[in-house]
């Protein structure tokens, strides 16, 4: 069966206005369709890089004056490393993500090193790296050359304005640019927007023009940290980020997507399970949250979901 060509923009928004459930349906066909019914659940491991970003975006938990909180971003060491990668092997995940911090001037040697021990401990599993705007070419290349599979840069929102509101230590530009040299040297790439921050519909639009080779789409869900400068902020509907996970799927069928992972401090994750589900999200779910200080583990549940909705 050929691949399912991806909806104009606006032909899925019009569509998206009009029959919202006719939507959801059509979304779960479409990854029927480009992905099957193969589930592939992933640990997200935190934090294998420290994060220079200064100033610090306004809503992370690194801008929080609570010294408990900020501690929940705290790198790890290369033995704690070590073990987080035991621990995803024995929860049964098919994959990993290493998700570290960002720094404009560059992470290459520390980035590398993790991820050598993270492979010494796990060589075959397949391994992802999320550390945004950190990476030269050359360490994209060496990268690819030690076997990783896939490059995340989180853009969030395309609107420069609204980037530089949330983020104003960090780089737009440079965000888009690893994405880019990622795919031209043929690893997967993956991003993050926003439901909160600006218009994240016109960041769908953008990304499907500019970027439609995206493998990877994530879609998370602000909830104000307390502590951080937008404390105060109204958190952002829910439901209207499983909507946006329906229309990534008709704009990107064969992408990956699914909602973001949601922090400790924001929530339950395992409850938007069913509802990404059924909205056309996946097969690639995180099912194992690892932290300096603290885990999260649904695998078993994350199954279950997916065989109440998926394998019926």
């Amino acid at each position: 069966m050929p691949r399912p060509a991806g909806a104009e923009p606006e032909e899925a928004i019009s569509g998206w206005r009009r029959d919202r459930r006719g939507l959801l349906e059509l979304a779960r066909e479409l990854r029927r369709r480009c992905l099957g019914d193969r589930l592939e659940i992933s640990a997200h491991i935190h934090m294998i890089t420290p994060c220079r970003v200064r100033p610090p975006c306004r809503y992370c938990s690194l801008s929080s004056s609570l010294d408990a909180i900020r501690r929940r971003r705290a790198v790890l060491s290369y033995a704690e490393l070590q073990d987080s990668m035991a621990l995803a092997l024995r929860s049964g995940v098919d994959s990993v993500v290493l998700v570290g911090g960002s720094d404009l001037s560059g992470l290459d040697a520390q980035l590398l090193r993790a991820v050598k021990v993270a492979l010494a401990v796990a060589p075959g599993i397949p391994l992802d790296v999320d550390t945004g705007p950190s990476i030269s070419v050359e360490g994209l290349r060496a990268l690819r050359s030690l076997g990783v599979r896939a490059v995340f840069s989180a853009v969030e929102t395309t609107s420069p304005r609204d980037f530089e509101e949330a983020k104003p230590g960090d780089s737009l530009s440079e965000r888009i640019r690893l994405l880019r040299d990622a795919h031209e040297l043929g690893l997967r790439t993956g991003t993050v927007i926003m439901n909160g921050l600006g218009d994240p519909i016109r960041t769908l639009v953008d990304l499907r023009r500019e970027a439609p080779w995206l493998d990877y789409i994530y879609v998370s869900t602000f909830s104000p940290v307390p502590g951080t400068p937008w404390e105060g902020r109204e958190p952002a509907s829910a439901s209207g980020s499983v909507y946006l996970v329906a229309l990534a799927r008709l704009m990107f069928p064969c992408a990956h997507v699914a909602l973001a992972d949601v922090l400790p401090e924001a929530g339950n994750t395992s409850g938007y399970l069913i509802h990404e589900l059924a909205a056309g999200a996946g097969n690639t779910f995180s099912g194992l949250l690892v932290y300096k200080d603290t885990s999260l583990n649904y695998v078993d549940e994350l199954r279950r979901a997916w065989q109440r909705q998926i394998l019926k």
